[in-house]
């Protein structure tokens, strides 16, 4: 301790100087799948969106703040990230985002004058790669829709769909004993897909039989459902070999973004990741105390927060990989179909696209209600990372991913059948009372 606090008197470093700042650049290079480089690159200690450390909290906060502000933090290299992993042109990305500020600022309004006729938005692009907000309707009548925005007649309405995955929700929640009730690790996850108008039930090949059993005993609609066969399985990201995002001895996963209770500072993380009371070190062997899991929910939600020292300064930043770092403004959350970003120690930072919300995951070690899914693909380590889009909203906290793959990676599966998970933010936020900090 006495040595942390010490270098609170240390002279201030730049960026380039900074050797949190070179590591990360190094750890961005290629690397091979071996655990030493893996390892490597996990040795970027960074709490997505909460930089800590002795060096970088050798600067007095004001000052740090605005260093970072100045040369790290800029909607250019939240730009240029996305347009690398997403192949976007400029006008597409641009595009994209007034689809989503769009959303942010009228569907609320919208989605009440339309009351039960509602069947759920999101974003998509036509047939030129433009985007634009698409908004669902299950009435005859018209709706007056904002420019830039575009109506769809369907056949269901939303709370239609709603009240189906409640009772697929209800049906797996029930009480289940163990050599008695039937196995339902055939299914997946599940949830309402306003884009086709129906509830996805995603299986494991030959879990036919395991979803029309789940789907009898719920008494679903299953004219609403559809269901998707897949050949990878849902897991959570932890790893379990040395490197360093931070360490639950033997575990190591990756942290999200910097909050507060009061005076009180920490980060977000996985569920999974911890249970109340376990401490969490910078290194694996116990060396620099991080900081105490406060609260922790897994199965059933996958969240928690990790309450840091003093010595541990917190910034709202979430690291690119590439030596960069994207600004924290706020946590408004992203419709379905717009361009999202997590970042890990396990894959790096990686892009994709929202892809379904509410979902119903269902781990083996119990299901998860309430996730958001992403085709931003992710790899062990990567639990408790953040999620966050390109406007510098905080979306979520990473949970897990669906691989049949020993290093949990979906990095090498195909875009548009990529699943990854985040719990999303505000509810964490609101369960917790835990403030963001935001620039």
């Amino acid at each position: 301790m006495g040595d942390r606090a010490s270098s609170l008197h240390r002279p201030a470093l730049t960026r380039s100087q900074h050797p949190i700042a070179r590591l990360c650049h190094i750890a961005s290079r290629p690397w091979s799948k071996t655990t030493r480089s893996a390892a490597m690159k996990a040795k970027c200690f960074v709490m997505a969106g909460a930089l800590a450390g002795a060096g970088i909290a050798a600067m007095p906060a004001s000052a740090a703040s605005a260093a970072l502000a100045r040369d790290v933090v800029s909607e250019a290299v939240s730009s240029a990230s996305m347009r690398r992993e997403l192949a976007l042109s400029a006008p597409q990305l641009s595009s994209a985002w007034q689809a989503q500020r769009l959303h942010a600022s009228q569907g609320a309004a919208l989605r009440a004058r339309m009351g039960r006729d509602y069947a759920g938005s999101w974003i998509e692009a036509d047939a030129a790669g433009r985007y634009r907000w698409v908004v669902a309707s299950s009435g005859a009548g018209r709706v007056s829709l904002p420019a830039g925005a575009e109506l769809r007649y369907v056949r269901h309405r939303l709370a239609t769909l709603q009240a189906a995955k409640a009772r697929l929700d209800a049906a797996v929640a029930g009480k289940r004993f163990a050599g008695v009730s039937r196995d339902l690790s055939g299914l997946q996850s599940w949830y309402v897909d306003p884009r086709s108008n129906a509830v996805v039930v995603s299986i494991a090949r030959g879990g036919e039989r395991e979803a029309a059993d789940l789907i009898a005993a719920s008494g679903a609609d299953a004219s609403v459902l559809r269901l998707e066969v897949s050949s990878q399985r849902p897991q959570p990201n932890v790893s379990i070999f040395g490197g360093m995002v931070y360490f639950r001895h033997p575990s190591w996963c990756s942290g999200a973004f910097a909050v507060t209770q009061g005076a009180v500072p920490g980060f977000l993380t996985a569920g999974h990741c911890g249970q109340p009371g376990k401490e969490v070190w910078e290194k694996d062997g116990e060396s620099v105390l991080v900081g105490v899991f406060m609260a922790s929910q897994f199965p059933g939600k996958d969240q928690a927060w990790v309450r840091t020292s003093i010595f541990w300064t917190l910034y709202a930043l979430v690291a690119d990989y590439q030596g960069g770092f994207l600004p924290v403004h706020g946590s408004v959350e992203a419709p379905v179909g717009s361009p999202v970003c997590r970042s890990g120690g396990g894959s790096g930072y990686q892009c994709g696209w929202v892809t379904a919300t509410q979902v119903t995951v269902n781990y083996p070690e119990g299901a998860i209600y309430g996730l958001s899914q992403s085709n931003a693909c992710s790899a062990g380590g990567d639990s408790g990372g953040a999620w966050i889009d390109g406007l510098g909203q905080a979306q979520g906290v990473h949970s897990g991913n669906a691989s049949s793959r020993a290093d949990r990676s979906n990095c090498d599966i195909p875009q548009d059948q990529r699943q990854s998970w985040f719990q999303p933010i505000n509810p964490i936020l609101l369960e917790y009372q835990l403030g963001l900090v935001t620039q």
